[in-house]
């Protein structure tokens, strides 16, 4: 799949498996990608750029440039507004489900989450492809919250049940479908995974945009993975 931006041609075929954000890069295909980023603020970064930069393999030439910009490489992407979602508007009204395949729900208080063990975890977000030398790694922050494995035995649920644990975020694709990302039971449930459901970002509450009032960090898996905006946990069964 190839698309344009600011004069260049990329062909972007080996990273559409690797997108953190899934099948939603497809929208672009053989469009200019000035408007998507414009959406999605975060592709503005400067390793983002790195990464569409060792996929380019042209220039669109100077008269199509003058010409057609508008209509044919610059026509506008059918996306919806990007809006932040907010799970809650007060975080002393916040519960987390915990829902088992059964539909039987635990709601988590806030204040019961944030009672467990503190931990902190320094995170290095990546975006990577296929493509040779083009990850570029963002600056180290500290987060502070609790290890999914203290939450599951917190609750005291018979994990050799489950085959597995689901996040779920508040924000959802254009099909109204929510964000989720499924992690092996034996990973969540393993400390060395250091999987953290975080609501601090370098000692301070995180902000809306960060994934108010929760987040899930899972480390070694891309940034655009980790699961902002936690409003539920859902176990999978064998």
């Amino acid at each position: 799949m190839w698309v344009t931006y600011r004069g260049g041609i990329y062909d972007i075929t080996a990273f559409l498996e690797n997108h953190p954000g899934g099948s939603q890069i497809k929208l672009a295909g053989g469009k200019d990608l000035e408007k998507c980023f414009e959406i999605y603020t975060s592709h503005n970064a400067s390793h983002v750029k790195e990464i569409l930069h060792g996929m380019r393999i042209g220039n669109v030439h100077h008269d199509d440039m003058e010409e057609n910009v508008k209509s044919k490489y610059t026509q506008k992407i059918d996306l919806p507004t990007k809006t932040v979602p907010n799970p809650c508007d007060d975080p002393k009204n916040f519960y987390l489900p915990l829902e088992d395949p059964n539909s039987n729900t635990l709601y988590l208080h806030i204040s019961d989450i944030q009672n467990l063990q503190l931990h902190r975890l320094h995170a290095t977000f990546q975006c990577t492809s296929r493509k040779p030398n083009t990850t570029s790694p963002a600056n180290p922050t500290q987060w502070s919250g609790i290890r999914l494995c203290d939450l599951l035995d917190y609750t005291k649920i018979d994990q050799t049940k489950y085959d597995g644990v689901v996040f779920e975020g508040a924000d959802t694709d254009r099909n109204g479908n929510p964000f989720e990302l499924t992690i092996p039971m034996s990973t969540a449930s393993d400390p060395k995974s250091n999987i953290l459901l975080a609501w601090q970002k370098d000692g301070k509450d995180i902000f809306l945009n960060d994934g108010y009032p929760l987040r899930a960090l899972i480390p070694k898996e891309n940034g655009l993975r980790h699961v902002k905006w936690l409003c539920k946990i859902k176990l999978r069964a064998k």
